[in-house]
């Protein structure tokens, strides 16, 4: 961030030039098959000319709806020249598929049909995709060191950052809640690699010795992770499960006399209530997808009392319809390529899209 304003009294101010279009911070909070990973792969996966974020995944199943997806929306695709995770078929052209089954002629080398199966890398108009496993491929019975390859990739993105070389315009961490509990699940048992993420101050020794040394070791580590967008002016999103309000009475250790009173709103499913509070608190959006009594998916974005919900830009409404999430990105300004089509009227609440769109 360049400071180059004097003020009267010799302070330096902050150059906030680039505060409207920077990259945000966003979570996006639904119930599992919502549609969620292909949402956020649609708008940030990049373009074939332009970069695209880093798919950090629990496994590669993850972004096979997206695969999926872009099968079924070649032109689509074509117009917004997007990444796509499978190389196209040579033989397919939008003029071949008016005429064509898609099972004749599927458009991308995915396995469709029998079609030999080629990843499209990179660097030739790819997604970028890094799965960090659970348990170590070479010994399933052991557990992978999530917490310090997590730490490894933030810092490696950040020395690239700081060169100018990085290739990636942010971090998307899918599935947030399942990397959230694998990282408090090892600073709970205290693996020993704990001692090789910077981000922890707290001793393997003090660690050890109470839960609470282990509370404060994965609120530090959290910290430091929740700030990375800040501090690298990147692009990154949490892609969690929904998690419901928590109420004083559902714990035996609750006090009595405050039982029915809200405890903790509900939003992103982390591992504790103070971490999602935490964690919302610094995101730019935090977007709950819901589906209406009507089957229509939609994102709600406004505070409630008893839900974490919000999106940083008046230009947007209550709620976003799921065809319109793109839009609403690229109308706040944020670094998304334009959409195709006419811009909708994004200050009314969403009143629906298609349920049985391919999400």
């Amino acid at each position: 961030m360049n400071s180059i304003l004097k003020d009267e009294i010799g302070l330096t101010l902050t150059d906030t030039t680039g505060m409207m279009t920077e990259w945000p911070f966003i979570i996006v909070t639904a119930d599992p098959g919502w549609g969620k990973s292909t949402l956020l792969a649609r708008s940030f996966g990049g373009q074939v000319d332009k970069p695209g974020a880093l798919f950090l995944l629990t496994n590669k199943q993850v972004l096979r709806p997206y695969a999926s997806w872009c099968r079924e929306n070649p032109e689509e695709v074509l117009g917004l020249n997007m990444r796509t995770v499978f190389a196209w078929n040579p033989a397919w052209t939008p003029a071949a598929a008016k005429d064509k089954s898609i099972l004749d002629l599927p458009p991308f080398l995915d396995g469709l049909a029998g079609v030999k199966v080629v990843q499209r890398p990179y660097a030739k108009g790819g997604v970028a995709i890094k799965v960090i496993p659970k348990l170590k491929p070479a010994d399933v019975g052991s557990r992978a060191p999530n917490l310090e390859l997590a730490y490894r990739i933030v810092n490696a993105y950040s020395a690239g950052a700081a060169k100018g070389v990085v290739p990636y315009s942010g971090l998307v961490w899918d599935e947030g809640t399942e990397f959230f509990r694998r990282w408090a699940g090892e600073i709970e048992d205290v693996e020993d690699w704990v001692a090789n993420v910077g981000a922890i101050k707290t001793s393997l020794a003090d660690l050890r010795k109470s839960g609470f040394a282990r509370r404060v070791g994965m609120n530090e580590f959290v910290d430091w992770f929740t700030n990375v967008p800040r501090s690298l002016e990147c692009f990154m999103a949490l892609v969690c499960h929904r998690a419901d309000p928590a109420y004083f009475g559902q714990a035996k250790t609750d006090p009595p006399q405050r039982m029915g009173e809200l405890k903790y709103r509900g939003g992103p499913q982390l591992t504790t209530g103070p971490l999602r509070t935490a964690v919302s608190a610094i995101a730019d959006a935090v977007l709950e997808g819901v589906i209406d009594n009507l089957g229509n998916r939609k994102l709600m974005t406004k505070l409630t009392e008893t839900h974490f919900r919000k999106f940083r830009d008046f230009g947007v409404g209550e709620s976003i319809a799921i065809d319109q999430f793109h839009w609403a990105l690229y109308r706040a300004g944020y670094s998304v390529p334009r959409p195709l089509g006419e811009m909708p009227d994004l200050t009314v609440a969403a009143s629906g899209s298609s349920p049985a769109a391919l999400l």
